[in-house]
C-alpha cells in the first residue's frame, strides 16, 4: 500500500468523523406560546424583542416564572425568561433536523468521494507517457 493512498484514506476518515459528529438543528417555522414550549419538555429557540437568539434544552415553569436549561461545562443552568421581552420561540423540528444531518452527510462524502476518486485517477496518469514531454 502506498503512502499516499494511505495518507487519502486517512484525511478521509477523519473528515467523515468530523462531519459525522455535526449535527444539523432546524427548528419548526410555527411559532408557539411558552406555555407550550414548557409543555413541550424539547429543545427550544428563543428569539428576543432585540433579535438576540437564545436555544435552550427545555423551557420551564417555577413557581411563578419560566426559566431556560442550558448546559454550560456539563451542568444545567437556568436562566429566567421574561415574557416581555419575548419575540417568538420555536420547537426542534427533530424529523427535519435527522434528515438535515443524513443529507450534509450523504452530500460531504459524495463530494470526498469524487475528490478521492479524482486524485486515485490523476496519480494513475501521472506515471504514464500522456504528461511526459
Amino acid at each position: 500500500m502506498s503512502l499516499k493512498y494511505f495518507k487519502s484514506i486517512s484525511v478521509f476518515l477523519c473528515l467523515f468523523v468530523l462531519l459525522f459528529m455535526q449535527s444539523c438543528t432546524i427548528y419548526q417555522k410555527k411559532p408557539v406560546s411558552i406555555q407550550e414550549a414548557s409543555a413541550s419538555k424539547k429543545p427550544v429557540l428563543l428569539i428576543r424583542n432585540d433579535d438576540t437568539r437564545l436555544t435552550f434544552e427545555k423551557i420551564e415553569w417555577k413557581g411563578k416564572n419560566y426559566y431556560g436549561i442550558i448546559k454550560v461545562d456539563g451542568k444545567n443552568k437556568t436562566i429566567p425568561i421574561k415574557k416581555s421581552t419575548i419575540k417568538t420561540i420555536c420547537l426542534i423540528d427533530q424529523a427535519a433536523s435527522l434528515w438535515g444531518t443524513i443529507g450534509i452527510m450523504i452530500g460531504s462524502l459524495t463530494i470526498l468521494g469524487i475528490i478521492s476518486s479524482s486524485i486515485s485517477f490523476y496519480d494513475s496518469l501521472s506515471g504514464s507517457d500522456i504528461f511526459s514531454p
